[in-house]
């Protein structure tokens, strides 16, 4: 049996008719094989889907999973929590699937040597 990858915050996504929290990598699996969009079955969902596949086989980790899996909901269209994008200066600092977490790096206002903080 094949160990399930919980990611570190649920995604709360909102379809037509109900809405669904997930928190693992074989819920995302379930979710976009029984939930998911016909429309929306593109690129980004075949990435998810591999990605989180990739977790459960220990092959990536729950931090790529959830974040692939975010990509795909939120070009789908059915991402109902606010997150902020990767583009954001946002990164996940997961090394393994036991201490996922997030940081936000900001740019630093007053004069500084790097001019970055963390």
């Amino acid at each position: 049996m094949i160990d399930d990858v919980r990611f570190a915050e649920p995604i709360t996504l909102k379809f037509q008719s109900s809405e669904r929290k997930v928190a693992s990598s074989w819920e995302a699996i379930d979710c976009m094989c029984q939930q998911w969009p016909d429309r929306a079955r593109g690129r980004s969902w075949r990435g998810a889907y591999r990605t989180c596949r990739d977790a459960l086989d220990g092959w990536r980790t729950a931090c790529d999973a959830r974040k692939a899996f975010v990509r795909a909901a939120r070009k789908a269209g059915e991402l109902a929590t606010s997150l902020p994008r990767f583009g954001d200066f946002v990164r996940c600092l997961a090394a393994d699937r036991f201490a996922p977490q997030w940081t936000v790096i900001m740019p630093f206002t007053a004069r500084h040597s790097e001019g970055w903080i963390r």
